[in-house]
Formats: structure tokens, sequence, C-alpha cells
């Protein structure tokens, strides 16, 4: 089966949109971990920190794993 140039037109379209899609929901996700600290109202800069870099460390582990998965693929 021959791929003309409309085809390709096409999938790159759905392909486009397909990201699109996942890296807004994935943007949403993170909104709302920031959200969830900013309404935690934290004591005092210290306590603040240590959320931020749990959160940091959460977003980090997660790279590494799709990292992995996308050197694996």
């Amino acid at each position: 089966m021959e791929i003309n140039e409309k085809m390709v037109r096409d999938l790159r379209k759905r392909l486009d949109l397909e990201v699109a899609k996942k890296e807004a929901e994935t943007v949403e996700h993170w909104k709302g971990e920031v959200e969830a600290l900013y309404r935690k109202r934290p004591q005092s800069m210290a306590s603040l920190q240590v959320d931020l870099k749990a959160l940091i460390d959460r977003m980090a582990n997660r790279v590494n794993m799709l990292n992995r998965t996308v050197k694996e693929g």
C-alpha cells in the first residue's frame, strides 16, 4: 500500500492533535499538584520548601521513567 501525501498530512494532523491532548492532560495534572500546595497554606518557608522539593522529586522521577521508556522503545 502506497502512502500518499494526503494520508501523511492526515496522520500528522491526528498525531499533532493527540500529542496536544496528552500535553494538556499532563500540564493540568501538575497544575493541580501546584494548586494543592498553594491551598495547603504552609506554616513556614521551610515547610513550603519541603513540599516543593517533594513535588520536584516526583516530577524528576516521572521524567526519568519516561526517558527510560523512550530509550527502550
